[in-house]
């Protein structure tokens, strides 16, 4: 009887060993999934960081620009001269503007 017992607590603890080894293989995908997710992850925040970068150097770049346009219309309003040539001169400079803008918008597309 007493060896009948000892194999009973002997399959028994082979059983809970086999349980715990399977527990263990399970945990292992898991980490493995965990892990390759995490990278996934990473990429994406480094290509989002690249993004922001670009974008904040267009935002940049589109401020300037604005700003130039913002001075060169001050300058053609501060200029003194006769009514015909400022007119004549503020119509060239707002087509030259227009023109830019055409070009930033169409260099935004690429």
């Amino acid at each position: 009887m007493e060896l009948k017992e000892l194999i009973h607590q002997f399959e028994s603890i082979e059983k809970r060993l086999q349980e715990i080894l399977a527990e263990r293989n399970d945990l292992r995908r898991q980490l493995t999934v965990a892990q390759e997710d995490r990278e996934q992850l990473r990429l994406h925040v480094k290509q989002q960081a690249e993004q922001i970068k670009k974008l904040q150097k267009k935002q940049d770049s589109l401020q300037n620009n604005f700003q130039k346009q913002f001075n060169i219309a001050k300058l053609v309003n501060s200029m003194s001269a006769d009514a015909k040539e400022t007119a004549e001169l503020k119509k060239r400079i707002e087509t030259y503007i227009q023109d830019i803008d055409k070009c930033i918008a169409y260099l935004s597309q690429s």
